[in-house]
């Protein structure tokens, strides 16, 4: 789970930078951007908690 969520991470910035490249002063992009970028540091960190608890309640089990 862990691998998916960095690549799913990596897609989405390298999706972002793509958009920035393409459309460098539409300010409509830059909104988006920001709001994606904003979104996907939150969705990184509740992911990073999920895989971290089920790590740590795996190592419970054993």
């Amino acid at each position: 789970m862990r691998r998916v969520a960095i690549l799913a991470v990596l897609i989405g910035v390298e999706c972002i930078h793509l958009l920035s490249l393409l459309f460098p002063h539409s300010t409509h992009i830059k909104h988006i951007i920001g709001a994606t970028s904003d979104s996907w540091i939150r969705w990184w960190a509740i992911a990073n908690a999920r895989c971290n608890l089920a790590c740590e309640q795996s190592k419970e089990v054993e």
